[in-house]
């Protein structure tokens, strides 16, 4: 094949497809820039120092933690139920195992652990599926009170 045989690149094309590139590579670092923001915030460190460190406004890195914050997907309210469940589970495993050496000053933890087992219990009971209606009457509606009769309605 001859050089005269393949095609020019169009210059317009190359120089779009590199500004996109540019463009993809500048979001990657924002995205990347707003997770680290996230990061130190979780970490404990202030946001006026966090702005220092990346050169930004305090009001930035406010709201680029919004975003990241918002752009997490959360877990499920029944999913968070059942891990804190799990998780006070163990912790209560480990105050009565505490209790059987004879550590009894693990009770006032083990009452706080039951009281806060009850209330995630009563929450996973609440996020559980409806029972079905199949078969049952529908509800009805009544009303509590008659509304007051307007002078139209009046003969």
């Amino acid at each position: 094949m001859t050089d005269n045989a393949r095609p020019k690149p169009d210059p317009e094309l190359t120089k779009r497809a590199r500004e996109r590139a540019k463009a993809r590579k500048r979001r990657a670092a924002k995205v990347e820039r707003r997770e680290a923001m996230l990061e130190l915030v979780v970490s404990g460190y202030e946001r006026e120092l966090i702005a220092r460190r990346f050169g930004v406004s305090l009001a930035t890195v406010r709201r680029e933690v919004d975003r990241a914050i918002d752009e997490r997907r959360p877990d499920s309210h029944a999913h968070h139920v059942r891990l804190q469940v799990a998780r006070i589970t163990k912790a209560l495993r480990a105050t009565d195992d505490a209790i059987e050496r004879g550590k009894f000053r693990a009770v006032d933890s083990m009452v706080k652990l039951i009281g806060i087992l009850d209330r995630y219990q009563g929450l996973l009971v609440a996020t559980a599926p409806a029972p079905s209606r199949v078969g049952r009457e529908p509800a009805t509606l009544a009303l509590t009170h008659s509304p007051a009769p307007s002078e139209e309605a009046l003969p």
